[in-house]
């Protein structure tokens, strides 16, 4: 079983501070490479993070929209300070808002992506989604603020699952009582006591940051191995 499908029992007992050093290394920015011709030029999307040891990322699929084949970027900041910026693909495209990428060479990904020094994130089992209802949760990502240059620094907000029993346009939602920031799409939803990874960040949605709410889509170990198995 891949690396990132499991949470660690120790989890919980470690602080606040800790688990955020332990998590922040899988979670990468997301940007185009050679925005308006500038070879040079990144615009960044949004939030991807790591989901197994094969360098297997998993984001928003509203986030990656129209950026043409070949300039997706992941940048990953390992806890050294060290970045490292590497080209994306996307492998596996579901019917709700995610999409999974890969990175890294064809060849030996396994010990490409364990010399990346990036921890994958744990994905939760599916399980009935009310039971998510009133658990606290983190939402990691990097925020794109008006009038600040995009730079590396990974934030973290706090909150809890408001819902987990609402659709949207026909699709399963999670409802989160956290307020988000814009750059935050694709970012992981994190269970507090566990560090597993149960959505995506999709965004404000319909109800406006005003009111302090967040939307996610939900993730489980059975997206993660429906996208691995339409690869072979």
């Amino acid at each position: 079983m891949p690396a990132g499908i499991r949470a660690e029992k120790t989890f919980s007992s470690e602080s606040p501070a800790t688990r955020f050093q332990q998590l922040r290394s899988g979670v990468a920015h997301l940007g185009q490479a050679g925005f308006a011709g500038d070879p040079g030029a990144i615009q960044w999307l949004g939030t991807a993070f790591l989901v197994d040891d094969r360098c297997t990322v998993v984001t928003a699929k509203h986030a990656v929209e129209g950026v043409p084949d070949g300039r997706l970027i992941l940048r990953f900041v390992a806890g050294d300070g060290r970045m490292f910026t590497h080209q994306a693909r996307v492998i596996h495209t579901a019917d709700v808002d995610l999409v999974f990428l890969k990175f890294g060479p064809e060849i030996n990904q396994k010990r490409f992506c364990a010399g990346l020094l990036a921890r994958p994130l744990a994905i939760h089992a599916r399980e009935e989604r009310s039971r998510l209802t009133g658990r606290p949760v983190w939402v990691l990502g990097y925020p794109a603020l008006e009038g600040v240059p995009p730079r590396d620094v990974l934030i973290v907000r706090r909150g809890i699952v408001a819902s987990a029993e609402l659709d949207w346009r026909g699709t399963p939602m999670l409802l989160l009582d956290l307020t988000g920031l814009p750059g935050f799409s694709g970012g992981p939803v994190i269970l507090e006591d566990t560090g597993e990874a149960i959505g995506v960040v999709y965004g404000p949605g319909r109800t406006e940051r005003i009111f302090d709410l967040e939307w996610a889509t939900p993730l489980s170990s059975g997206d993660y191995r429906v996208a691995i198995e339409s690869t072979r």
